[in-house]
């Protein structure tokens, strides 16, 4: 999992042959060619990087504030307060969206300001690949405030 979403930074934890499963495991779950997967193992996650590597348990801990103030298109999503990704409350929605489940951060004791999220990934491979994706199609549709602007949309202030 580390490596679907870190990208190249986690290359080094990972031996040429598991990187090489995990190239097949994306072709055959995802219908990408090898040079997409490829690309994407380099590429991993914008904005989002697992934090931990543990030495027991089956879980990792997501940190989220590379999406901190980034913009989704509100037009998708009507339930959030504004549209500037500021708090976990904002990113819980998100993923409630894109049907992904996390364990809040503050579970462990973190300040919600940190954007912390916990996983498991005592998951068989295609359900790793498919959370993956859904995280990528989640971030997919933040933008900066750069894009906003280039988009024309009109921004709100954050509640």
């Amino acid at each position: 999992m580390k490596t679907l979403v870190n990208g190249n930074e986690a290359r080094a934890e990972t031996t040429l042959e598991e990187r090489n499963e995990m190239e097949r495991l994306l072709v055959r779950h995802t219908g990408l060619s090898q040079k997409q997967a490829q690309r994407r193992l380099m590429d991993g996650v914008d904005s989002v990087h697992v934090a931990t590597s543990p030495e027991a348990g089956f879980f990792h801990m997501l940190d989220f504030s590379g999406l901190k103030g980034r913009y989704f298109d509100d037009d998708l999503i009507r339930s959030m307060d504004g549209f500037k990704i500021d708090s976990e409350r904002h990113i819980s929605t998100l993923m409630r969206h894109f049907n992904v489940r996390f364990a809040a951060g503050a579970w462990a004791g973190l300040d919600q300001a940190q954007m912390f999220k916990r996983v498991t990934f005592a998951l068989p491979p295609e359900d790793i690949i498919e959370f993956v994706e859904r995280l990528r199609a989640m971030v997919a549709i933040t933008m900066d405030e750069e894009a906003l602007v280039a988009n024309d949309y009109n921004l709100k202030p954050a509640p």
